[in-house]
C-alpha cells in the first residue's frame, strides 16, 4: 500500500539570534492544501512553544492565504483550525 507522504519544516530567526529549526514528516493526505494547512499549524505551535511574540509565516498556497485573510467570516471546514491559530 502506497501511503501519501509530505513534510513540514521551518526556521526561526531574528536579527540577533537563531532560536531553532524543525522538520516533521506528514503522512496520509493526497491533498497538498491539507499538507500546507498542517505545516502552518506546526509552525505556529513551534513559535508558541518558544514564546515568540511576533512571527511571519510564508506559505506557497494561495488558497490557504485567502482563507487565513478571511478566517473570521468563512464557512470553510478548515476555518476552526485557522481561527484557533490566530488567537
Amino acid at each position: 500500500m502506497n501511503v501519501p507522504r509530505g513534510g513540514a519544516g521551518g526556521v526561526a530567526r531574528s536579527d540577533l539570534a537563531f532560536p531553532g529549526a524543525w522538520s516533521k514528516p506528514l503522512q496520509g493526505s493526497h491533498m497538498l492544501f491539507t499538507i500546507e494547512l498542517l505545516d502552518l499549524r506546526e509552525g505556529v505551535i513551534f513559535a508558541q512553544l518558544r514564546c515568540c511574540s511576533h512571527i511571519v509565516i510564508e506559505v506557497d498556497c494561495m488558497e490557504l492565504v485567502d482563507l487565513w485573510n478571511s478566517r473570521s467570516n468563512t464557512r470553510s471546514v478548515v476555518a476552526p483550525i485557522l481561527k484557533n491559530l490566530g488567537n
